[in-house]
């Protein structure tokens, strides 16, 4: 079993990492890469069992990918609604 000192359970950041993570693109990266994903495997591949918190961390990402398409669906029928009104006047 591995201790917490050989790095599977470290999980430094950059300095701007903050920053970086709370925005749009910041927080759609994470259904592709995640710091708690990988500590989650990591710790399942040491014994532990954490399919509730896998099974909560996906739920929670496919929440946040679902509401960015459907923002950009309804940016994308506002912006043709705009359109139409403009071309009407």
């Amino acid at each position: 079993m591995s201790s917490a000192t050989d790095g599977r359970y470290n999980f430094p950041v950059t300095d701007d990492y903050a920053a970086q993570i709370h925005t749009v693109a910041g927080v759609k990266s994470l259904s592709k890469e995640s710091n708690l994903m990988h500590l989650l495997h990591n710790l399942e591949e040491d014994g532990n069992e954490v399919s509730g918190a896998v099974i909560e961390l996906v739920a929670l990402l496919n929440y946040v990918s679902c509401t960015t398409t459907q923002l950009s669906d309804l940016e994308t029928h506002l912006t043709y609604c705009l359109n139409k009104v403009h071309n009407h006047q």
